[in-house]
This record gives structure tokens, sequence and C-alpha cells, in this order.
């Protein structure tokens, strides 16, 4: 909201990137179907035990978008995941990971900071990734190719996104 208010404020044109807001420009990612897709890989894997720990759905992209994909994907293989909440905080996602990293075969997290939490959550524990949980996030980051094991992630085109934002804000 304080965003919001302060692009309405201003005299200068903007595009949002990665979100969307009413009469607002903005290039966004396809989140519903990254969400799907990977929804579809941990259900083709016929794992059982699955949740989802995303944000709630004040974020269209992640809290919404994401998430329904991912519910899609899985509900091909009839798989319906637990799904849990937290915010886009690395620290609350590993205190929000302690109490579910031991129930589940899969955790699917709405970002990669949010699988970085339950990594931390899963080590913390002795939960052996991915042997004994798999985890997947979304973005693309860095981080998640650094950290032992590397966490699955949807990466996104951000230079393209970039790009494609910069050329629409010039014209």
């Amino acid at each position: 909201k304080e965003h919001i208010k302060a692009i309405q404020e201003i005299k200068a044109p903007v595009i949002l990137v990665g979100q969307s807001y009413e009469n607002i420009p903005s290039v966004i990612q396809n989140d519903f179907s990254a969400g799907r897709k990977i929804g579809e890989v941990f259900g083709r894997n016929d794992f059982k035990k699955v949740a989802y720990l995303g944000v709630e759905e004040y974020d269209q992209s992640v809290g919404i978008e994401r998430k329904n994909g991912v519910i899609k994907g899985l509900s091909t293989y009839h798989i319906k995941p637990d799904i849990y909440y937290t915010d886009f905080d690395l620290y609350h996602a590993e205190k929000a990971a302690r109490s579910i990293v031991s129930k589940y075969d899969v955790i699917i997290c709405g970002t990669d900071n949010i699988a970085l939490g339950v990594l931390k959550a899963a080590h913390d524990q002795d939960i052996e990734v991915p042997s004994q949980l798999s985890i997947s996030g979304f973005g693309g980051y860095d981080t998640t190719s650094i950290v032992s094991p590397t966490i699955t992630t949807i990466a996104f085109p951000y230079k393209k996104t970039g790009e494609i934002a910069s050329r629409n804000l010039i014209s």
C-alpha cells in the first residue's frame, strides 16, 4: 500500500516489475504457470506428503498465483498439499518451517528465500536433504546454487523482464 501511494503521488512514469496493480503499467512473470510446472514435477515423482510454504494472499504473484499453480500441478497427480504461511524474510521462514520439516517428503516454497529458511530448519534437525526432504523455491537466485545441497528452483528471466520494462517505460 505504501508503494502504491508513493507511485500515485510522484510525477514520473512508473512501470511495476514482478507485480501488477490496477491502472499502473507492469511487466510480470507467469507465476501460475511456474507453480503448475513445479507441482507437476513433484507430482510426477510420486511424492505423497507435500506442503506448500508461501506468503498470505496479500501478494498477488507469490501469495495467489504461484500457490494456485502448485495446487493445480499437484492435482493432476491427485495430490493435495498442506498449505502454510510465512513472510518473505529468510529468518521467519526458517522459524515457520521448524515444526513442519519432519512431516513431509517435499516442501515447495513460494520463494528461494523461503526455501533457504526451510533448508536451515531441516539442517538444524538433522534431516537429510534431498534423501529425506526435497525442497524447492522460485526465483533462481544465485544463493540456491551455492548452498549444499543445492535447491531446486524455477528461475525467472529477470534480465529480459528488466529490458522489456525499460523499453516500455521509454516508450
